[in-house]
């Protein structure tokens, strides 16, 4: 049998893999939540995700502060804060 790498990568195309992050981020987005957003890395940065690009360079705008891009190929996991939900 022939393995298939769309299920691999939920039907995106190999270089469209971190688009797959797009709606949780949007919905961290809309409600405006403080995240901690890990870096792979091991750095932890924290604040209010404020944008994010699919086209080019997948990147998210983090306010912390001072407005940073993140890109998404260095992110390893994103957390809200505590005692914040982002689905009820």
């Amino acid at each position: 049998m022939e393995n298939n790498k769309k299920t691999l990568t939920l039907g995106l195309k190999p270089h469209q893999a971190n688009a797959g992050m797009g709606e949780p981020i949007s919905s961290m987005i809309k409600k405006q939540l403080v995240v901690s957003v890990y870096l792979i890395s091991g750095i932890k940065l924290q604040g209010v995700i404020i944008g994010q690009t699919d086209e080019g360079v997948p990147s998210i705008s983090l306010r912390n502060g001072c407005d940073q891009v993140v890109y998404k190929h260095a992110i390893s996991t994103i957390c809200p804060a505590p005692g914040q939900f982002l689905y009820e």
